[in-house]
């Protein structure tokens, strides 16, 4: 089986570089290869090949994200 090395869009995290499978507390935005393929389709500029296989939202940037929420609807 491959494995998934996971990125964080919101942040430079890197301790899930090897993973067997996206971890549930991650928000799954998608493989690269995907992400990928749809901006040379919309751009027509080959991609730059990432370091990491897929890009999601880290459990730590989403709670931040929930954070900021909650204190600019006070």
């Amino acid at each position: 089986m491959t494995r998934i090395r996971l990125a964080c869009v919101e942040c430079d995290r890197r301790d899930h570089a090897d993973v067997a499978e996206i971890p549930p507390q991650w928000l799954d935005l998608g493989s690269v290869d995907e992400i990928d393929d749809l901006l040379e389709k919309v751009t027509g500029v080959d991609a730059i090949p990432q370091w990491y296989t897929h890009l999601s939202v880290c459990p730590d940037c989403l709670q931040k994200t929930k954070e900021e929420v909650a204190v600019a609807v006070r």
